[in-house]
């Protein structure tokens, strides 16, 4: 049987944490052939984007759907990107769909730019709310010359500001980031081979324009996506550095000025990792009730798992880090999203001997789990979520096509 609609599910939490309902029953629907979706919730309805393989095999698109999980109807989906075939999806690097409180949309991704094989630009497009359409697609980074421009994030500010961030590599000797290319930008300070700058861009009227790229932070991993979360009017960004020595320890930069000025990196945690090449696998980063929790992926030990921090003081400093996927096998890509008085962890495990799963669990924010508040969806890579009225929407990539899927919440107590 299908999912009815998220919001027939709507369910009194006040008096208990969220517990997920048994795996039998939960039926996902297929989008179409492609990568993981980004998800949204726009006018109370789900919202998907992903990156679509296209039918003649040239490339991909970045497809957006909505009128999600109501059957019989067909979702409504959309090609947003005006080049056919121009849209990256590459590990981590793939579009990101947010939403604002009044239901305008916000659109993006990597797209190839057709000066060089290897270099990228971030395309942008939004849609007001009231069934307008969506705007012609444009570039947000503002650099000149063809660069790597990729593995972004998107995030909507309590105060309505859209901010983007992404990785760059417009610093350097032009020619001389081979295999990639480099914009012939002096930056503050040389970056580390295989390194990359973090870049953003924010834009105070709703997504009509943006402000001038600006610079956050060089000797980023150039290949795992930074994470934003916002806190008491500040701005948060966690992504994983890289050292001379080529330790890879998640940090975190704040801004309390609205991106003019940023603090110094701060570590997460000293996993001390040393890895000559980039594991492909940034950090996920929440923030509410005061608190926030970061939550990565680790392999110092030669086995790749996920571990999770808390901050209670803002993100001055973090607690012991905790162990939050499962024992057996490797996992990696974990996502958090802030429920009403809890967190959802989602994560990419691999138990021994099989195949990939998608794995949701719902925690405490003191990290501590149930035991029983468990969705998985097999062979599955790139969990994401966002949540919906009486649960939340999964959304993943399985066997090749993009799939998303409506979970319950039960009203049993914690």
């Amino acid at each position: 049987m299908r999912l009815l609609p998220a919001a027939l599910f709507v369910l009194t939490l006040a008096s208990c944490a969220p517990v997920e309902a048994p795996r039998a029953g939960i039926d996902a629907q297929a989008l179409g052939p492609g990568g993981a979706p980004d998800l949204a919730i726009a006018g109370g309805e789900t919202a998907a984007l992903y990156a679509a393989v296209r039918s003649d095999g040239k490339g991909r698109d970045a497809v957006f759907c909505e009128g999600l999980l109501r059957e019989p109807a067909a979702p409504n989906c959309t090609q947003l990107n005006a080049v056919a075939g121009e849209t990256r999806d590459n590990g981590e690097n793939s579009p990101v769909l947010r939403s604002a409180p009044d239901g305008t949309l916000y659109a993006t991704w990597i797209a190839k730019d057709p000066r060089h094989e290897l270099a990228n630009q971030v395309r942008f497009t939004r849609r007001p709310p009231g069934g307008a359409p969506w705007d012609i697609p444009y570039t947000l980074n503002d650099d000149a010359e063809p660069a790597t421009h990729d593995f972004h994030i998107a995030g909507v500010a309590p105060d309505g500001a859209l901010y983007v961030f992404w990785l760059d590599r417009r610093e350097g000797p032009k020619g001389e980031a081979a295999p990639y290319p480099s914009g012939g930008i002096a930056g503050p300070e040389p970056l580390l081979p295989d390194s990359a700058a973090l870049y953003g861009a924010v834009s105070h009227d709703d997504g009509a324009t943006f402000e001038p790229n600006f610079r956050v932070a060089g000797n980023i991993c150039a290949c795992c996506r930074p994470a934003v979360a916002f806190l008491d009017g500040r701005i948060l960004l966690a992504y994983r550095s890289v050292t001379a020595a080529k330790v890879r320890n998640i940090v975190l930069v704040e801004s309390a000025d609205r991106a003019r000025s940023w603090s110094r990196p701060r570590i997460v945690s000293d996993d001390g990792w040393t890895l000559e090449a980039c594991p492909h696998s940034g950090p996920a980063l929440v923030a509410a009730r005061g608190e926030l929790v970061a939550a990565w992926m680790d392999g110092s030990d030669g086995i790749s798992k996920v571990h999770a921090a808390r901050s209670t003081g803002g993100g001055a400093s973090f607690g012991k880090r905790v162990r939050i996927s499962q024992p057996d096998g490797t996992a990696n890509h974990p996502r958090l999203l802030a429920l009403a008085d809890a967190l959802l962890i989602a994560l990419e495990h691999s138990p021994a001997g099989r195949g990939s799963e998608a794995v949701y669990r719902i925690s405490g924010w003191d990290l501590s789990f149930d035991g029983h508040s468990v969705f998985t969806a097999p062979r599955a890579t790139r969990p994401q979520a966002v949540e919906a009225p009486g649960g939340y929407v999964a959304g993943w990539a399985e066997d090749g096509t993009s799939r998303v899927a409506f979970v319950p919440f039960s009203s049993r107590k914690r």
